[in-house]
């Protein structure tokens, strides 16, 4: 993102942007002397600068986002380390044996809770 003190100057071999690096010019230090702003130039053609403005026009205006989101789910989905039936196999008994001794811990926790309560009430 550009800061306030973003300039254009127009020299003979294109165009450079003068970026400020976004710090107050005016705070001051712990002796009250001001801190000048450091400036960064940065050397662009005129086709740069024409291509960066069509890209932020076309990213604000959503042109092709669904084709892009479209593109994007493909090419995570080719990412994705996809696991043989065998090891599916042994994930799905792993998990269905986990949510089990969760359900018989609980019930017998509910058990023990509830026969408590009753002697209490």
């Amino acid at each position: 993102m550009l800061s306030a003190s973003h300039q254009n100057t127009s020299t003979a071999t294109g165009t450079e942007e003068v970026l400020g690096n976004g710090a107050d010019a005016t705070s001051s230090s712990a002796n009250d002397q001001e801190q000048p702003v450091q400036e960064v130039t940065v050397a662009m053609s005129e086709e740069d600068i024409q291509a960066l403005k069509a890209a932020l026009q076309k990213q604000r205006s959503g042109g092709d986002q669904e084709v892009g989101l479209v593109q994007g789910i493909l090419e995570e989905v080719r990412l994705i380390s996809w696991p043989n039936p065998l090891q599916a196999l042994s994930d799905t008994l792993v998990v269905i044996a986990i949510v089990a001794g969760t359900a018989v811990s609980l019930f017998l926790v509910n058990t023990v809770l509830s026969d408590i309560s009753k002697q209490i009430y």
